[in-house]
C-alpha cells in the first residue's frame, strides 16, 4: 500500500494495489476508513445494503450520484440517505399520471387526496393504491349520489339514480332531477289532464254545454215531419 501526501505532511489517501472500474472508468483502489477496506467506490445505500457496504447519500449526490428515475437524495424520512424520485422540497419529477409526491415513500403517485383527481369518471383517490378511481358508494361523493348502474356515467357522482333522490313533484331522468311531465295523448300530443280551477274548469264546462247542444240538434233533425192537410171545400 502506498500513501499519498499533500505537502508538507498531510496524508490524503492510501493507494491499494490493483484497480477497479466505476462508471466505465478504470480507477485506483484506495483504503476507506468508512468501509474498512480497499475500494474503487462505495455505492449509495438503496435499502438492500447497510453501511459500510454502502454509504448514505448527501445533498451533493442529487443529480450526480443520484440520477435517472431517482435523481434526489432523501434527507429525512424512512428513506433518508437513499436516492429517491421526489422529496417534500422537490416534486418536479412527478408529472403525467403520477403528479403527486408521497412523502412517506418518496415516490410519485397518482393522488394523495380526492382534490388531486380531476376526471369526472375518477374523482375518488383510493388510499390503498394512491390512484384515482370512480366512486363505489354514495359516501364517497362530496355531493349527489354514486351511480353504480352500468351506463355511460357509471362510477360518477350524479344528482340522482332514482326518483326518490329528487324533490317533491320531480323525477329522475338521465341522472338529473326535473319536473314531473304531464300525461299526454300519444297521437295528438294534447294534455289530457285538465287544469284545476279557474279557466280550466270553465273551458271544460263550456265544452260539455256545446256537446249537449249539438246532440239536441241532431235528435231534432232526426224526428219525422207531419204533412199538413188542407180541409176540403164544402
Amino acid at each position: 500500500m502506498m500513501s499519498i501526501y499533500d505537502p508538507p505532511s498531510e496524508e490524503i489517501s492510501d493507494v491499494c494495489p490493483g484497480a477497479a472500474t466505476f462508471a466505465g472508468y478504470t480507477v485506483t483502489r484506495n483504503w476507506s476508513n468508512f468501509a474498512g477496506k480497499c475500494v474503487g467506490h462505495i455505492p449509495i445505500c438503496d435499502g438492500s445494503k447497510q453501511p459500510p457496504a454502502c454509504r448514505p447519500c448527501n445533498p451533493f449526490d442529487s443529480g450526480v450520484g443520484c440520477s435517472g428515475a431517482t435523481p434526489l437524495c432523501a434527507a429525512d424520512g424512512p428513506r433518508a440517505g437513499q436516492c429517491v424520485a421526489c422529496t417534500a422540497a422537490d416534486a418536479s419529477a412527478c408529472a403525467g399520471a403520477t403528479p403527486a409526491c408521497d412523502q412517506a415513500t418518496n415516490a410519485c403517485v397518482g393522488c394523495l387526496a380526492d382534490a388531486d383527481c380531476g376526471d369526472p369518471g375518477a374523482l375518488v383517490c383510493d388510499p390503498a393504491t394512491k390512484s384515482c378511481r370512480g366512486c363505489a358508494a354514495t359516501g364517497e361523493c362530496a355531493t349527489g349520489v354514486c351511480n353504480t348502474t352500468p351506463d355511460a356515467q357509471e362510477g360518477q357522482c350524479v344528482a340522482c339514480v332514482a326518483d326518490a333522490d329528487c324533490g317533491a313533484e320531480e323525477v329522475c331522468r338521465e341522472h338529473a332531477c326535473g319536473p314531473e311531465p304531464r300525461d299526454r295523448d300519444a297521437e295528438s300530443g294534447c294534455a289530457l289532464r285538465p287544469e284545476r280551477g279557474g279557466a280550466g274548469e270553465g273551458s271544460a264546462a263550456l265544452l260539455a254545454a256545446l256537446l249537449s247542444l249539438a246532440g239536441a240538434r241532431r235528435r231534432e233533425r232526426a224526428r219525422p215531419r207531419r204533412r199538413s192537410r188542407r180541409s176540403a171545400a164544402p
